[in-house]
């Protein structure tokens, strides 16, 4: 499952210091080079969900989400058992009904892509 954050906007001030949430302790992802709101996502998923024990964040991709730091990826494992998906489906759940605090531009599932606001596809 990937979660994907918009890129950030261009500041024209210099970058102010990243502070995340004291309330949600670091998750299981890495957080170096992942964005405030990638890193506010990671620990909220993280939290929620305890049986996720991988999270990826930063990585090489031909898309800028992952590379920028904008992008996690939440893994589940046994991925296709009816546990999984049902875990998988409560995640994208959770993180679409957050979209908003975590600036959630799509969470991709199963081949699908939903975002907030609009028809899975």
């Amino acid at each position: 499952m990937e979660v994907v954050a918009p890129p950030p906007p261009v500041a024209s001030a210099p970058p102010a210091l990243q502070v995340v949430s004291p309330e949600l302790p670091a998750g299981v992802a890495p957080e170096k080079g992942l964005q405030k709101r990638t890193i506010l996502a990671a620990r909220a998923v993280s939290t929620e969900f305890p049986e996720i024990l991988t999270i990826g964040g930063v990585r090489s991709d031909s898309m800028r989400w992952h590379p920028d730091g904008l992008a996690i990826d939440v893994m589940i494992d046994n991925y296709r058992s009816e546990e999984a998906i049902a875990l998988g489906d409560r995640v994208v759940a959770y993180v679409l009904e957050n979209a908003a605090r975590f600036d959630i531009n799509h969470v991709l599932w199963r081949q699908t892509s939903y975002g907030p606001g609009r028809a899975p596809r």
